[in-house]
């Protein structure tokens, strides 16, 4: 049996030039990210008081300003979606529309990181659903064969499911102790 490792048929490769390609790579998809946030949370400000930059701004000064910093750096560079990119500038300037703790803004931060842009559109898709008809504190919706087309997204059952586990595992959608229902 011939040793495919050490094979003459294998051409060398250039390990040092492949990390410096793939080194370069990541740091120009990390700077365009950033590059984004940043266009975007200058674009909120333009529409904020001067008051409300100066308490934005001093925010960053406490200790829960300092951490949560780290958080949306991470969320942001592993976060390949332009919309999870938006609302994070939106919520990292705490926009007067949007109203969170801090500690909702902790877990969102923490649940939308690695969210793709498909997985954002299949989740707005489900909250469109018309929820079933309980009495409980939060939605219900039921995807089954008779509206699974109403979602109007491009993906398969097999895809579905394995979105719906992840969003589980965020802990964007919950499930119904009963199983079946999300």
């Amino acid at each position: 049996m011939e040793n495919y490792l050490t094979s003459e048929k294998i051409p060398t490769i250039n390990t040092k030039n492949v990390l410096n390609t793939l080194k370069t790579g990541y740091e120009v998809f990390r700077q365009h990210k950033v590059s984004n946030f940043v266009t975007a949370v200058e674009h909120r400000m333009d529409f904020m008081t001067e008051n409300e930059i100066d308490i934005f701004l001093k925010s960053f000064d406490t200790t829960y300003g300092k951490n949560i910093i780290s958080d949306f750096v991470n969320a942001i560079i592993n976060s390949p979606s332009h919309t999870v990119t938006t609302a994070l500038a939106l919520l990292f300037v705490k926009d007067r529309d949007f109203s969170f703790s801090e500690e909702e803004t902790e877990r969102l931060v923490s649940c939308i990181v690695g969210l793709t842009e498909k997985k954002v559109n299949t989740f707005i898709a489900i909250t469109k659903l018309k929820p079933i008809n309980t009495k409980t504190i939060f939605n219900k919706y039921e995807i089954n064969n008779s509206n699974f087309s109403k979602l109007n997204i491009d993906i398969d059952l097999d895809e579905l499911h394995a979105y719906i586990a992840e969003f589980k595992n965020k802990g964007l959608l919950l499930s119904e102790p009963e199983g079946g229902k999300i």
